[in-house]
């Protein structure tokens, strides 16, 4: 059993994952990850630093950009609260997973990094051990971008008798698809949560959802393994041998 779920006891439960993925991309430059300041969130920083949940006009009106005075602490505590974000809200979690590997691949902070690499490692054990994920017995060799745009044309298309189904076995193809490159991975499966959470077509084959998310997680911190920072690398490597070994168990 992995231990992943204590982990969670430090993370902050009072403020909502979703406004937490958002400002986590909101503080960062998109181009390079780099810090940006002021940003455009939903929460007010002070939601996050201490000083009690405080909504931004976002969800008003138009985006209010907040100067953001110490990056690293403000991205910790965003962290902290995309940390409980459940596994099994596809929507949310694939969205997060997208933004933490970025997080742990760009990031300038070594602390931050070590933590994403903790919490995708606590998706992907919610996904093996709540939705029953496993790595397939041969590597697949489909276009993962073809994939999941089958997926969001079927998902967005106006509602008819066979847009369920078309969407049903577009995530089929998911678990045929090739995930080699983990920034494609990122965007996709970041795109691929905010579709579902849209689509008003309910759709079977959440399994291809959870084993597309764990494979993504798998490739991030293979690549975590040559972070810059021994403290990093050695996280991403213990987390992905006890991943590999549980999504192989019968």
């Amino acid at each position: 059993m992995l231990l992943f779920p204590a982990l969670l006891l430090g993370a902050c439960a009072s403020l909502a994952p979703g406004d937490a993925i958002h400002d986590l991309a909101a503080i960062h430059d998109p181009a390079d990850w780099s810090p940006r300041s002021p940003a455009a969130m939903r929460l007010t920083p002070e939601s996050y630093l201490g000083g009690g949940r405080v909504d931004s006009p976002f969800r008003i009106g138009e985006p209010q950009r907040y100067p953001v005075a110490d990056h690293r602490r403000l991205e910790l505590a965003i962290l902290e609260a995309v940390w409980t974000t459940p596994a099994l809200d596809y929507g949310l979690s694939l969205e997060a997973t997208g933004w933490l590997v970025i997080q742990l691949l760009q990031d300038d902070h070594d602390l931050a990094r070590k933590r994403a690499a903790a919490i995708l490692g606590s998706f992907a054990a919610g996904w093996i051990h709540g939705a029953g994920a496993r790595l397939p017995a041969a590597e697949p060799d489909g276009d993962l971008a073809a994939a999941v745009q089958a997926y969001l044309a079927a998902a967005l298309a106006p509602e008819v008798p066979e847009s369920a189904a078309r969407a049903s076995a577009a995530l089929a193809r998911l678990d045929q698809a090739r995930i080699d490159d983990p920034f494609q991975a990122a965007r996709l499966v970041a795109g691929l949560g905010r579709h579902f959470r849209a689509s008003a077509a309910p759709v079977t084959g959440r399994g291809a959802l959870a084993r597309t998310g764990l494979r993504t997680v798998l490739l991030a911190l293979e690549r975590g393994e040559a972070d810059p920072s021994a403290e990093v690398a050695q996280t991403c490597r213990v987390l992905r041998q006890e991943l590999v070994t549980a999504a192989r168990a019968e």
